[in-house]
């Protein structure tokens, strides 16, 4: 009696474990982040593209950033002016044209 209620618990333990990893993994970055503003078409059709795909991304809009993380975005991008600015993997890969043939659109 005293044996099952052990392997009982094992396999609860076990059941417990594979839910965590599968919490960590939804925690993780996305492989897209797209920044953009609502009233720029490009970045709408960039994040209607992601969207389409079922790309795991992030939209962030630019109006929103503070000063300092609008300065961490230009260092990124080394000084990329235009809208929107992709990131694939965390690497800048430009706009929603590199975009579309990254995905071979």
């Amino acid at each position: 009696m005293y044996k099952r209620k052990s392997k009982l618990k094992r396999r609860s333990r076990s059941k417990r474990s594979s839910r965590s990893k599968r919490n960590s993994r939804s925690r993780l970055k996305p492989d897209w982040v797209i920044y953009g503003a609502n009233y720029c078409p490009f970045c709408l059709d960039a994040k209607s593209l992601a969207k389409r795909r079922g790309l795991d991304y992030i939209y962030i809009n630019m109006d929103r950033l503070s000063l300092k993380e609008f300065e961490g975005l230009t260092v990124k991008t080394k000084g990329y002016k235009y809208i929107p600015q992709i990131f694939y993997k965390g690497k800048f890969i430009g706009g929603f044209d590199k975009m579309e043939k990254k995905l071979n659109y």
